[in-house]
């Protein structure tokens, strides 16, 4: 079950003699939700901006493939040509092959850029994860002792029976 803000804005604790004070973790509460929706939001985000990378990607892979065909096509042209005028032919493959490779590079450079920017996006992601992870943990810590400072009270029965 995924926590979400309203869970924690709406969640109640029982209270007790010596508790904490309810106005003071309400406000907490409404902090750790606000905190607890950026997060969020910024998770979405980054979501968002991966598909968007993602789709970037796959273009530049439908690009290069094409990029590929037409050098094969082009190869098969110059190919022909040659019969008719060897020199001509020798030019027209030397420019196209260096505008492919031309075109190649700047795609594969931008297939590595997008792959380094996905990388940092992970990167990004598992620092936040293990800054999120660490505060429940706290929390948690938190909790546990205030529970064993609790065990540790003596237990005072307010309730006597009247003789």
């Amino acid at each position: 079950m995924k926590l979400t803000s309203s869970q924690i804005r709406e969640q109640t604790f029982s209270k007790k003699l010596k508790g904490y004070d309810p106005e003071e973790v309400n406000q907490f509460l409404s902090y750790v939700a606000e905190e607890f929706d950026l997060y969020a939001l910024e998770n979405e985000r980054l979501k968002e901006e991966i598909e968007s990378l993602r789709e970037k990607l796959n273009e530049y892979q439908v690009k290069e493939s094409v990029l590929r065909e037409t050098l094969i096509a082009a190869k098969k042209f110059a190919e022909e040509l040659k019969k008719n005028a060897q020199k001509e032919a020798e030019l027209i493959i030397k420019e196209a092959e260096i505008k492919a490779e031309e075109i190649i590079n700047q795609s594969a450079k931008e297939v590595r850029r997008l792959k380094e920017e996905i990388l940092s996006l992970k990167r990004i992601r598992r620092d936040f994860e293990v800054k999120l992870l660490n505060y429940i943990d706290s929390v948690q810590h938190l909790i546990e002792s205030q529970r064993k400072e609790e065990e540790r009270e003596p237990k005072i029965d307010f309730l006597t029976k009247e003789e």
